[in-house]
Parts: C-alpha cells; sequence; structure tokens
C-alpha cells in the first residue's frame, strides 16, 4: 500500500525527498509549529515525564516531537515513544482530503465554459452490488464492470433517518475501466460479499450467487487501534502568549 500513499501525499513535515514519502500527489500532510507547547511550561513537563517512562532522554523532547511516524524504518512497526501525529492539512491549517481534487475535476471548466472532465457525482446513491462479467475471456476470471444501486435518501439500514418502507430506485451504472471499491473496513467485504466475492459457504447460505469462492473477504476484521487517554491535572494549563495553532501530539507504545 505505501506506493499508493506516496502517489497521493504532498508529504510537508519532512525533507523533501526523505524515502517512502510523496510530495507531489493532492493530500497534504502537515504538522504544527512548536509555538503552542513553547507557550505552555506544563505541557513540556508532562511530555518529558512521559519521555522519561519510555527510556527516552527528557531533554531531546523537541527532537521526538518531530519524529515521523510514518518512516519507512523495517522496525517501524515496533517503534515507542512520542511523535507528532501528522495532519491532513496545508501549512496554513486549511483541511486537505480526498473531496477537494474531486471537486476540482468536478468544477473544471474549458476556456469555452464547457465541462473539462467528463466526471458525474451522485449523491443519495447507495451501492449494493458490484456487477461482474462472467462470459468469454472473463468466465475463469470475473471482471467488475459495473455498479448496481439504490437510487434514494437514506438507503442504508444503519442510517438513523432509514425508512423500511421507502425502497429507493434500483439503478445500474457501469465503466470501461476498473470498479474501485472503497467502503473503509467494514463496508468494503460487505459488499464483496453482497456481489458473490466471499466464503462460498456464507454467500450460499445467504442464497448470494458465488462468483468468487474467497474465504479470505470479511475476516480478521479490525478498526482502528488507537485509544484515546483523558487525564486531569492538578493545576490548569495556561498559555503565556497567544496561540494560534491546534496541536496533535501521539504515544506510540
Amino acid at each position: 500500500m505505501r506506493k499508493y500513499f506516496i502517489q497521493l501525499e504532498n508529504d510537508k513535515m519532512v525533507p523533501k525527498g526523505t524515502p517512502g514519502h510523496g510530495f507531489d500527489g493532492f493530500l497534504t500532510i502537515s504538522g504544527n509549529d512548536d509555538s503552542f507547547l513553547k507557550n505552555q511550561s506544563q505541557a513540556i513537563t508532562v511530555l518529558q515525564a512521559t519521555a522519561k517512562e519510555f527510556g527516552e532522554d527528557p531533554t531531546k523532547i523537541w527532537d521526538y516531537l518531530h519524529r515521523d511516524i510514518n518512516n519507512d524504518s523495517p522496525d517501524k512497526d515496533q517503534q515507542t515513544g512520542i511523535f507528532e501525529a501528522p495532519a491532513h492539512k496545508t501549512t496554513s491549517g486549511v483541511r486537505v482530503d480526498a473531496r477537494n481534487p474531486i471537486i476540482a475535476v468536478l468544477n473544471s471548466t474549458n476556456p469555452d465554459g464547457s465541462k473539462k472532465y467528463p466526471l458525474t457525482l451522485r449523491l443519495e446513491s447507495f451501492v449494493t452490488k458490484v456487477l461482474f462479467n462472467t462470459t468469454g475471456e472473463n468466465s475463469k476470471t470475473p471482471r467488475a464492470a459495473g455498479v448496481e444501486f439504490l437510487a434514494g435518501q437514506s438507503m442504508f439500514s444503519a442510517d438513523p433517518r432509514f425508512n423500511a418502507s421507502i425502497k429507493g430506485t434500483t439503478m445500474q451504472a457501469f465503466a470501461r475501466k476498473e470498479i474501485i471499491v472503497s467502503g473503509g473496513v467494514f463496508n468494503s467485504p460487505q459488499l464483496l460479499k453482497l456481489s458473490g466475492i466471499g466464503p462460498k459457504s456464507e454467500l450460499e447460505h445467504f442464497d448470494i450467487p458465488v462468483v468468487v469462492d474467497l474465504p479470505g473477504v470479511g475476516s480478521n476484521l479490525q478498526d482502528n487501534t488507537e485509544t484515546g487517554l483523558n487525564t486531569k491535572a492538578a493545576q490548569n494549563f495556561t498559555a503565556t502568549e497567544a496561540v494560534f495553532s491546534v496541536q496533535h501530539r501521539m504515544i506510540h507504545a
């Protein structure tokens, strides 16, 4: 996956050319300056104490706060300590996400005002199945050809506005090239299973025609493993000067 992360990344936190990072993608990654912490001596004291608990040198806290948590070292998954948490934002604090390039492409026009790119964006469209071509040369290796979806508001039953009496309109959309499934940790395997990609026994149990028997789909699911820790200090943390940036620090254990 790292090769794709490199393609989409525009990293502002590490020197340009740092291995394992990208610098020409649409997703700007930046951190924060040290003004906030330097204005709060209590915060530095807490972080130095934390560093000491990790067996690190408290006097090097500023070095630790700028370590690259997304480094490409062989032992990256075993590293512990205090790191700067990357943020999807420009250096001026404007949030950056996948929406930005999509909207930019959607709104791009030619000099005469016509649409520059053939992109269609649909809202209130809930994909229920990936459609596969299983004939001819695709008989052995099915090829995704399109999607089937329900057009209507709140078609997903997990939506609090969902109304089972409103069925929506079944529609289909087809692609000349690839279909990108991007439904997250849980909805991606769910969609694959509904489309006939998954453990054969489970698909047959729910009367879903099997396109490919792929037992690994939907197994070993794991959500984000970050755990927030809230603590109460004996005294208020006060800033000695005005603060204009939001700080994020991560303790990696």
